[in-house]
C-alpha cells in the first residue's frame, strides 16, 4: 500500500513526524510524506514532496468557511463565541487614525457577514458562487497522479486555508483520504466542515459526539485515536528538571491577567513560609502582548525551556517546544494551576491534580469564565474527578493550602477517556489498525 502523509504546518510536523507515527507506518506501507513549502520547517530531513498553495483558494476558503460559522452559529456556542472575539472589535482604549480604521474594517467584515447569513438562501447562494470560483492546484494535483496514493492522511484543524486546498484536489482527483483531527476543540468550535474525508481520526467520544452531531459525520465514520503528542506520557522514566519543589502554572493562549494570579500564588506561598516555587510556563502562542517582568515575584520561576521565547516577546509557531520537556515538567510537580487548555488533560494523563481558572475578571475582552461558558468542549469538565475549579480568585489560597497541607492524591477516572483515547496500545498500531478496517486495496 502507498500512503501519502501531507503536513501542512510546524506543529504538525513535530506532532506526527516522530517515532509514535512514523516507525510503524513505514513497516506498514510504502509512506511518503508531503509538506507545505510555506509553513513546514523541515529539521529533520524528512520530507520527500513539497507543495504550496494557491493564494486564490485560499482567500475564497477563509471566506467560505467564515460564512459557514455564521450561517450555523445556533449549532454550536462555540462558534457564536468564535465571532465574538475575531469578528466584533474590542472598544477602543486609545483613539489613533489607525486603531479607528482597524476598528471600522472589524465591523464591516461583522456586517457583511451577518448580512450574507441573514437569509439560508442568499448564504447557500454566495458559498455555491465561491465554489465555482475555486481554480486547480496543477502542481499538487499532478504531484498526485504521479505518485498514485492509495490513501492520504492529513492531520488538520478543518480550517488551515492549506490543508482546504489539498482536500478541493483530494476531491477533484477522487483519492481517498483521512483526516486526523489534531485538537481537543476542531470540530466544535472552528466552523462547518468544506469538506469531508472518508475517516476521521478523532481524540475521544467528546469528538465523535461533535463529529455526528455538528458536523454531520456518521460514527461509522469516525474512530477514536487520541494523539501521538500524548504518548510521551506513556514514559515512565522521568528526569527531575528543578532542585526544589513546585507547582506549575500553565497560561493560555487566550489573554487573561496570569501575572495577577502570578501574585496571588506568590502571595499564599510567601504567607505559608513554604520552600515550593512557582514554575510559570506562559503559552508558546499567546495573544496577549503584555510580557510583565516576574522578578519582583520571590517564588516565581520562568519555565527555562520558554524563558527566551517570552524574553524576545515572541509568539511565532516556529518555536516548536520539544514534546518530551513536557512530561518531565509535570511530573515534577506538586500539581497545576492553569486556564483552560489542553494542558488540563495532559496533567491528568500524567496523573497530577489540575486546578483550572474560571474567575471573572475586568479590563479584559474574554476573561476565563466567559471563555468557560463560550465553549461546547468545556460543558462536561465539571466531572473529572481531578479537577477544581476556581470561581473566584478568592477561592485559590484555601484550595492550594488544602492541597499541600493534605497532599490531595490523583484519584483513577475512567470518565478522562471521553476526552482522549489513551490507553497502552501505541497510537501508530491504533492508526494501522483504522487504516486496516478501511479495506483499502
Amino acid at each position: 500500500m502507498k500512503i501519502i502523509l501531507i503536513i501542512s504546518n510546524n506543529l504538525f510536523y513535530r506532532n506526527y513526524l516522530n517515532k509514535y507515527v512514523l516507525d510503524d507506518l513505514k513497516k506498514y506501507a510504502n509512506l511518503k510524506i508531503l509538506a507545505n513549502k510555506k509553513d513546514v520547517k523541515d529539521t529533520n530531513k524528512l520530507v520527500d514532496i513539497w507543495t504550496e498553495e494557491k493564494k486564490h483558494n485560499s482567500i475564497l476558503h477563509y471566506i467560505i468557511a467564515t460564512t459557514l460559522m455564521f450561517a450555523n452559529v445556533h449549532k454550536s456556542k462555540s462558534f457564536k463565541t468564535r465571532i465574538r472575539r475575531r469578528y466584533i472589535p474590542a472598544k477602543l482604549e486609545k483613539y489613533t487614525l489607525r486603531g479607528l480604521l482597524s476598528y471600522i474594517k472589524k465591523l464591516l467584515i461583522f456586517f457583511f457577514f451577518k448580512t450574507i447569513t441573514s437569509s439560508s438562501l442568499i448564504s447557500k447562494g454566495f458559498i455555491f458562487i465561491l465554489k465555482l470560483l475555486l481554480v486547480k492546484n496543477i502542481k499538487l494535483q499532478d504531484l498526485l497522479i504521479k505518485e498514485k496514493p492509495d490513501l492520504v492522511l492529513m492531520p488538520t484543524n478543518g480550517f488551515f486555508s492549506y490543508e482546504l486546498d489539498v482536500e478541493h484536489t483530494l476531491h477533484e482527483l477522487n483519492i481517498k483520504y483521512v483526516s486526523l483531527i489534531d485538537n481537543w476543540d476542531n470540530l466544535s468550535t472552528k466552523t462547518l466542515l468544506q469538506y469531508k474525508a472518508n475517516h476521521y481520526g478523532l481524540w475521544g467520544e467528546q469528538n465523535r459526539i461533535f463529529a455526528k452531531e455538528l458536523q454531520n459525520i456518521s460514527p461509522k465514520n469516525t474512530t477514536s485515536l487520541g494523539t501521538p503528542r500524548y504518548e510521551i506520557y506513556k514514559n515512565k522514566n522521568y528526569k527531575k528538571l528543578f532542585n526544589f519543589e513546585y507547582i506549575l502554572f500553565v497560561g493560555t493562549s487566550n489573554e487573561f491577567n496570569e501575572y495577577a494570579v502570578l501574585q496571588e500564588l506568590n502571595h499564599i506561598l510567601v504567607n505559608l513560609k513554604s520552600e515550593i516555587k512557582i514554575v510559570y510556563r506562559p503559552h508558546p502562542w499567546r495573544e496577549s502582548q503584555k510580557y510583565p517582568n516576574l522578578q519582583t515575584l520571590s517564588k516565581v520561576v520562568l519555565d527555562p525551556q520558554i524563558a527566551d521565547h517570552y524574553k524576545s516577546q515572541s509568539s511565532s509557531n516556529y518555536f516548536q517546544p520539544d514534546l518530551n520537556y513536557y512530561s518531565d515538567l509535570i511530573a515534577g510537580s506538586k500539581f497545576v494551576v492553569g486556564g483552560l487548555t489542553s494542558m488540563l488533560i495532559e496533567t491528568q494523563l500524567q496523573k497530577k491534580n489540575y486546578i483550572a481558572l474560571i474567575h471573572k475578571e475586568i479590563n479584559f475582552k474574554y476573561s476565563p469564565r466567559e471563555w468557560y461558558n463560550g465553549y461546547l468542549h468545556f460543558s462536561e469538565l465539571f466531572l473529572l474527578k481531578n479537577l477544581t475549579l476556581i470561581e473566584n480568585l478568592n477561592e485559590l489560597e484555601s484550595v492550594v493550602k488544602n492541597f499541600l497541607k493534605n497532599e490531595v492524591k490523583f484519584i483513577e477516572d475512567s470518565f478522562l477517556s471521553y476526552f482522549i483515547e489513551f490507553d497502552e496500545e501505541p497510537y501508530s498500531k491504533k492508526l494501522i489498525k483504522m487504516i486496516d478496517n478501511l479495506k483499502i486495496k
